[in-house]
C-alpha cells in the first residue's frame, strides 16, 4: 500500500481542554505525548464550515487508503468516527463536538500576535486557541480511522490554573466565614 500524504488544516478559534503543550501527558504511557482536545460548537457558522471541510477530507483520505482493496473487503471495513460528541464527567453530551490531536514531538506555540513562545505549563480548560492539524488515515485490522497530529497552536485567550480572582472561578460573596487576616496566595501550599 502506497504511503498517503497527511492533509494539513488550521482550525478556527475554539475552546480547548486537556491541554499538554509544555510537556507530554504520561498518564497512559511512560513516553506520553503532547495533546489537546478541541471543542467545536455546531451552531457556530465558522465551526460548522470547518467541520464540513473536515468531513470531506476525512472521506477523501479513507477512499485513498482503501481504493486498492477489492470491493468485497471494502464492504467489511468499519469506520471509527473522527469527530466525536463531547461528554461531561457524568457521560452526558455537552452539545459540543470534539477532535483530539496529538504528537510525539512538542508543537510550535505562538501567542495571539504570532510570536513564537514557550507554552505556559498551567493552561486550563477553556483556553481559546487555533490549531494546525495534520490528518492521516490508518487501517488496523478491519477498522479505518483518521489520526489527527498536532503541529502548532496559537494561544488566543489563555486561562490558567493560577487564576486567583474568585469571581473568575464562579464565586460570589456570601454571608458566613471571614478571615481576619488576608492570605497571600503566592505563599500558600496547595
Amino acid at each position: 500500500m502506497a504511503k498517503i500524504e497527511k492533509r494539513a488544516i488550521t482550525t478556527p478559534k475554539v475552546e480547548a481542554k486537556w491541554i499538554y503543550l509544555d510537556a507530554p501527558n504520561t498518564r497512559f504511557s511512560d513516553e506520553g505525548g503532547y495533546e489537546i482536545t478541541l471543542l467545536f460548537d455546531p451552531s457556530n457558522e465558522e465551526h460548522k464550515k470547518f467541520l464540513d471541510e473536515i468531513e470531506v477530507i476525512e472521506q477523501e483520505l479513507r477512499n485513498e487508503l482503501t481504493k486498492s482493496l477489492p470491493a468485497t473487503k471494502r464492504k467489511l471495513l468499519s469506520h471509527e468516527p473522527f469527530v466525536k460528541e463531547d461528554l461531561d464527567a457524568e457521560g452526558n453530551e455537552t452539545g459540543f463536538l470534539k477532535i483530539k490531536a496529538k504528537s510525539k514531538y512538542p508543537p510550535l506555540v505562538f501567542d495571539a500576535k504570532l510570536n513564537q513562545i514557550k507554552p505556559p505549563s498551567n493552561l486550563a480548560n477553556g483556553t481559546v486557541v487555533k490549531a494546525r492539524l495534520a490528518l492521516a488515515p490508518v487501517m488496523v485490522g478491519k477498522k479505518v480511522y483518521i489520526t489527527c497530529y498536532l503541529q502548532a497552536v496559537q494561544l488566543i485567550e489563555v486561562h490558567t490554573f493560577e487564576e486567583t480572582d474568585p469571581t473568575a472561578l464562579g464565586f460570589t460573596p456570601e454571608e458566613g466565614f471571614v478571615v481576619e487576616e488576608e492570605i497571600d496566595l503566592n505563599d500558600a501550599d496547595f
